[in-house]
Order: C-alpha cells, then structure tokens, then sequence
C-alpha cells in the first residue's frame, strides 16, 4: 500500500466509523452504556496501553504467553491497525519526537498531530519493510504477525459485531462497536495533541510533551506524556500519587498473580516504599542498545 491509498484508507475509516456512532444516540439504554464502557476499558487498558504500548513497543515489562494472547485482540480492536504497524509508528514517534521525522509531530499543528497526520501521504508509514524492521521483535512473533494481517483484523471486527448484534441487537453494535471506536480514537489522539501541548513539564526535554490531568482517567494512564518522555522503558507513567495510572494497577495485579515479571518502574525512593520492592526501578539513563527502540541518549533533567 502506498503512501496515497494508506491516506484514502483512512479518511474512509474515519468518516465511516464516525457516520456510524451517529444512530447510538438513539439507542442509549444503560445496557448499551455498560456494554460501552466496558469494551472502552478493554480496549484502551487491555489493548493499547498495556499490550501494545508498554509491552511490545517499550518492553516495560515481560508478560506470560497467554496474557500476550489474551490482550493483543483487544489492540486490534482499537481499529488503529495490526500490532506491528503501531508499535513500529511508535517508536519513530519517540526516535524524532516532536521533529519532522515524528510521524505525528505537535509542532506542526495541535490538529495535525491529533488526526492530521493520519491522512498525510507519509512514505515511512507506507514502508513496510521499514516498518518491519523498526518492530523487528514483533514482527518475529507468529502470533502477533497474524493480529497484523487485515483479513484478522477484519475478521475480528465481524465477530464482535455479530456477537453484539445476537446479545442487544443494532443498539449494541453501535454503542459496543462504533461510538467505543469513536471515543478510543479521540482519547488516543489526545495524548499526542493535548498531551504535546497543554499541562506542566516534570522533566526538561527537547520535546513538546506535557503531563495532561484533564486526559488521564478516561486515557487509562497515558496523560503523563513528559514523564513517559523522560523515561520511555518503564511501566509507571505516573510519578506521582495523584498521576493516576489505571494501567499500572492492571499491570501490579498481574505482577501480584505472578502473570508478568520484570516490571521496570520509576521510583527515586524505590527503597523506602515497601509495597513497590518486588519492582525493578529504572535505569536513570538507557543503555545504547535502547535508542532504537525509545529515543534513548536524549539528556534528561529534572525541571526547577
């Protein structure tokens, strides 16, 4: 697919799905809201923020095959694309943030690195061997090359469908189906916008990230962009108490049920906080080997 058939793709799927939430308003039941709130969390929690953010495209933590298994189908139901493709987007986000080569750069416009950057005929999005080869990891898996497939994806979208459809008739899918896809998209595309924009600065980088209380809680833990910045390869994007971080608790409870390991965290006081030991603080600085991967060698100093 070339960088012009990758835009029309998208200003399809985007007026498509939006078009299609339209009709929910006519359907509210609290059944219908329960069914969308908890596909919400699902996706954005399970999908997007713990598998396919913190644990393939920063290796924040390591987790058991079935959990891998379980949680990478609700990244795809994000309709923002396979595994591969948003882990590799990801990481050229953070190797030029906020420069020309951020596929989604703040400092162009507030608009265009919320959605703008999706219809721009961008050759590296259109690459797939560069692609491949930014998420080489990923792509190596067999499991997550098939979740890249669009005939999975497809495939996956009609199941739930038709599951909701069989379980609350139209009402269900365009609640369960359309205006979640609608609402995961906004709250997603906020943290590259808002979270590049508005808020206050923890840390002193090159980059336009802000910590954003405003998104936090319905983003599931990713309003904290300048502290996620600072410190790409560890799971608690939240520094502070009253950061919250709805992930990173999903994320303690699998520790505690021995379901993930080696979970890299933030903590200058890691020492002196008995309930966070069994955690592996992060290093101040990534090794090398990490640049690749999260932007590493970029000096980062705390703000006064």
């Amino acid at each position: 697919m070339n960088s012009k058939q990758r835009s029309l793709r998208n200003i399809i799927v985007m007026v498509s799905v939006h078009v299609a939430a339209i009709p929910a308003f006519w359907y509210f039941s609290w059944r219908n809201f329960a069914l969308f709130a908890g596909l919400y969390l699902g996706t954005v929690v399970l999908g997007i923020d713990f598998c396919y953010h913190r644990l393939l495209a920063h290796r924040a933590l390591k987790a058991r095959r079935p959990v891998l298994l379980a949680t990478a189908p609700f990244g795809v139901l994000a309709l923002m694309g396979g595994p591969i493709s948003f882990v590799a987007t990801h990481r050229l986000h953070h190797i030029g943030s906020d420069t020309p080569d951020d596929p989604h750069n703040a400092r162009e416009s507030f608009w265009f690195s919320h959605w703008g950057w999706l219809f721009r005929r961008d050759p590296k999005l259109s690459n797939p061997e560069l692609l491949q080869r930014v998420a080489a990891d990923v792509a190596a898996d067999p499991y997550l090359a098939f979740l890249e497939r669009g005939s999975t994806q497809v495939a996956l979208h009609l199941a739930l469908m038709a599951g909701l459809f069989a379980f609350g008739g139209p009402g269900a899918v365009y609640w369960g189906m359309f205006l979640r896809i609608v609402f995961v998209y906004h709250l997603t595309f906020l943290t590259n916008s808002a979270g590049h924009t508005f808020g206050y600065r923890t840390f002193d980088l090159p980059d336009c990230s802000r910590n954003t209380w405003w998104i936090g809680a319905l983003s599931g833990g990713e309003a904290w962009q300048n502290n996620h910045h600072a410190y790409p390869s560890v799971a608690n994007l939240g520094h502070r108490w009253w950061e919250t971080d709805m992930t990173f608790s999903f994320i303690r409870l699998l520790r505690a049920l021995r379901l993930v390991s080696g979970v890299r965290v933030y903590c200058p006081v890691v020492e002196k906080v008995d309930e966070l030991r069994h955690l592996e603080p992060a290093r101040p600085r990534h090794d090398r080997s990490d640049d690749h991967l999260h932007g590493g060698g970029l000096a980062r100093k705390q703000a006064r």
